[in-house]
């Protein structure tokens, strides 16, 4: 302390000696007579100034490196929890890996209704165009990302076809094309589980799938039964022998896409642990609001895309469907089912993390639940990120993980594209996720924001890895091949 004070005095005077030392050369080689007014200036009001600057300026410096330092773990309490969850992890044998096998995708979005289409054009930058249709409230035509393949002819047919099953809550226009889209992505949907049935299994052996419809938040509570029947109706006319439980869920929370998908990959291990058995669960998401009415209601509350609001929701639709089922484990290659064989799965999905606060945030736990390191990933597609204050979050959480990815290139994000499309715009960048899988024997991570809009922001992300050696048609053509003698109850069950 003493050391220190001297220290200071030793310097104050170094100061006030320096600027009398100045001061007086200055007054000689001019020839200056100094009044009283130029004393109490020069020697003793620039002498204290100076000092007072050089406090303030030290003590700034030192309060900047003050909070750059790390805090001690004792005034840290982050630290501390970060610590005691460090210890607890260490101490814990590593969570058994809950996984399921994404056999098929199919998406329906305005640049395309394949999932590779849909790659190519985000990564050319496709962007929504003008729709000449539709006007804000000011009368201008707003941007809006339309999916051609829902046209006059397909909604008449679709019309048609729910007035003949039966219901009696008639859908508003938004509903009919999200109906419309829903269907068309459960039926593709459909066809690698229609693939898998043997053609001599007798008629009655019906093989279920469950299926998790996700709806826009404000869709007609009415009309959940009348769409559970007419999606089981449009199975069984696609393939008879198919039994389709359907669940609308609707898209009131944020993250609800990827919870769904999460209980689905939960179901899906449970079931296959405790009995044994590889079920079928397909998680789709629809959404349309491209009528004139959800226009203007999106206009008026500040929501809509418009050239003097840069920072809104460009109107559109889509819908996409992920279809999984239980993955096998590392070491059992002929994972034979109650209804045949299973095609080759695209990728292995884990369980998403969550977070309140920023993207980056969850990126660190969804590695830790698909036990992939951080250098494996080749691909990030987030349903939004091109627009707004979630380009920036996207762009720093890529940056912080994975810093080798290219941001046009490895980092695609559906919204200029898409349209904002809520669960079903986070079920395509899943979709796309598992295309990128495939196409690069990458791991790929898939995320979420919530919207921009939303009461209680959400980001969410998981992520797809590769499917193992033992999950590919050689390994378990190989396996097949082998002399098996264990009678698991896979193989032997009729």
């Amino acid at each position: 302390m003493l050391r220190t004070l001297f220290q200071r005095a030793l310097l104050g005077f170094a100061i006030v000696a320096l600027i009398w030392l100045a001061v007086f050369v200055w007054w000689h080689e001019t020839n200056r007579m100094p009044t009283s007014r130029d004393i109490v200036a020069y020697l003793f009001a620039l002498p204290i100034g100076l000092i007072v600057a050089y406090a303030l300026m030290r003590r700034a410096i030192d309060g900047i490196r003050t909070a750059a330092a790390p805090l001690p773990a004792s005034r840290n309490p982050e630290a501390n929890v970060a610590a005691t969850a460090a210890k607890a992890q260490a101490a814990t044998p590593p969570a058994r890996l809950q996984r399921a096998s994404v056999l098929h995708t199919s998406v329906r979005a305005a640049p395309g209704n394949d999932a590779a289409v849909l790659l190519a054009a985000l990564s050319e930058g496709a962007r929504a165009p003008l729709d000449t249709t539709l006007a804000d409230s000011a009368g201008f035509p707003v941007f809006a990302a339309r999916v051609k393949s829902v046209d006059d002819s397909r909604l008449d047919t679709l019309r048609a076809a729910w007035k003949a099953s039966g219901a009696t809550v008639e859908p508003n226009p938004d509903e009919q094309r999200a109906i419309a889209l829903l269907e068309d992505t459960v039926l593709d949907a459909l066809e690698p589980v229609a693939a898998s049935l043997p053609g001599h299994a007798p008629a009655n052996a019906n093989l279920r799938v469950r299926l998790d419809a996700i709806v826009p938040r404000d869709w007609n509570a009415a009309l959940d039964a009348p769409l559970a029947q007419y999606l089981r109706d449009s199975a069984t006319a696609f393939e008879t022998r198919l039994q389709l439980d359907v669940t609308p869920v609707r898209d009131a929370a944020p993250g609800t896409a990827f919870t769904q998908l999460d209980l689905a990959i939960t179901a899906l291990d449970h079931a296959q642990r405790d009995a044994g058995v590889t079920g079928w669960h397909i998680v789709a998401a629809t959404h349309s609001a491209l009528s004139e009415a959800a226009i203007m209601r999106a206009d008026l509350a500040e929501r809509l895309y418009t050239s003097r609001r840069q920072h809104g929701e460009i109107a559109g639709e889509a819908a996409a469907a992920i279809v999984l089922r239980g993955a096998p484990a590392r070491d059992d290659a002929n994972m034979a089912s109650d209804h045949g064989a299973a095609p080759a799965p695209l990728a292995l999905i884990t369980c998403s993390a969550t977070s309140t606060q920023a993207l980056g945030v969850c990126i660190a736990p969804a590695l830790a639940n698909a036990q992939a390191a951080a250098d494996t990933i080749g691909t990030i597609v987030a349903d939004s990120g091109t627009q707004s204050d979630h380009a920036v979050e996207l762009a720093r959480g890529a940056g912080e993980h994975f810093p080798k990815l290219e941001p046009l290139a490895d980092t695609l994000a559906l919204d200029v594209a898409c349209g904002a499309n809520g669960a079903a715009n986070a079920l395509l960048a899943v979709a796309l996720a598992a295309q990128r899988v495939k196409d690069t024997e990458r791991a790929a991570l898939a995320a979420t924001f919530a919207s921009t809009f939303a009461d209680t922001p959400t980001r969410a992300a998981l992520v797809m890895t590769p499917p193992t050696p033992a999950t590919t048609p050689e390994a378990a053509q190989q396996a097949a091949a082998a002399p098996d003698t264990s009678h698991s109850t896979l193989s032997t069950r009729t």
